[in-house]
């Protein structure tokens, strides 16, 4: 699964292992995860994921693309965005969950069915559960 960036500066992989038939990640409902993205996010374990940097003209500096994102802090989680790309969301980095990527479900074209919908009670109203086997919690689960 890939997807990039507005500007396509920047490429999101997600390792072929999920892609396996099981059910990954989870999808995240509070209200903390949808105001700065007015979207639910998914969080998936880092070693799943790939950043690639496709712009010459973006200077790497660490693993995490650190120079090339702006970072804002939002409650407990690190919001980072791709400046070239007018501020077009990518990830997220919590220390919540230190081994671990959030990705605005927004960025993909098509996302997996998940293990698990975080916060599901904060789920808009109008909103439904994403399947009959994918767990509810009332709170999240990092696993």
């Amino acid at each position: 699964m890939e997807t990039t960036c507005l500007c396509k500066a920047v490429t999101v992989k997600v390792s072929q292992n999920w892609l396996d038939g099981k059910q990954h990640g989870q999808i995240c409902h509070c209200y903390n995860c949808r105001k700065p993205w007015e979207l639910p996010i998914l969080l998936l374990t880092a070693p799943r994921l790939q950043f690639l940097v496709n712009c010459t003209s973006l200077k790497i500096t660490t693993p995490r693309l650190a120079s090339q994102f702006t970072a804002i802090s939002v409650k407990s989680a690190a919001k980072f965005e791709l400046i070239d790309c007018h501020y077009s969301p990518i990830k997220s980095e919590s220390h919540l969950v230190p081994d671990s990527i959030i990705l605005k479900m927004g960025i993909f074209e098509h996302v997996p069915k998940p293990k698990s919908e975080g916060f599901a009670q904060e789920r808009q109203a109008w909103g439904q559960p994403v399947a009959p086997d994918v767990e509810q919690l009332q709170g999240t689960s990092y696993d």
